[in-house]
């Protein structure tokens, strides 16, 4: 089932994408979710970002990609990437929104992502 596109640039064409499923930690950004929540799950689609409440499968969070400005792997001011859990930021116009992605390291990370947000150009910045 795909919603259909409204607004901004099509995405590039080729093949469907399977869905990432990522368990993740709020830092920060979503005011309907406390920092520190440790059980969600983000799900990136061919229709965007879904957060989803890991106890309930209930979704607390969606956006599309067309409400997506950008998805950053930020690095530390060395321009090494911090220690621990990745983290991924996702910005809108109406603000940022930030997540730890334990049991992944920003390698896997970008791995994971990088397919599905190449066919959004501009929108990933690792």
């Amino acid at each position: 089932m795909s919603a259909p596109h409204s607004g901004g640039e099509d995405p590039a064409p080729g093949p469907a994408l399977e869905t990432i499923r990522l368990a993740a930690i709020h830092v920060s950004g979503v005011r309907t979710i406390s920092p520190g929540e440790r059980e969600l799950e983000l799900r990136f689609s061919e229709t965007g970002l879904e957060i989803l409440s890991t106890p309930t499968g209930a979704a607390v969070g969606r956006l599309g990609w067309e409400e997506i400005r950008s998805v950053t792997l930020p690095r530390t001011r060395r321009g090494l990437r911090r220690r621990g859990a990745p983290r991924l930021v996702v910005a809108t116009a109406g603000g940022r929104a930030t997540f730890e992605l334990p049991g992944l390291t920003s390698d896997q990370l970008e791995e994971h992502l990088a397919p599905m947000l190449a066919r959004r150009p501009g929108s990933f910045a690792g």
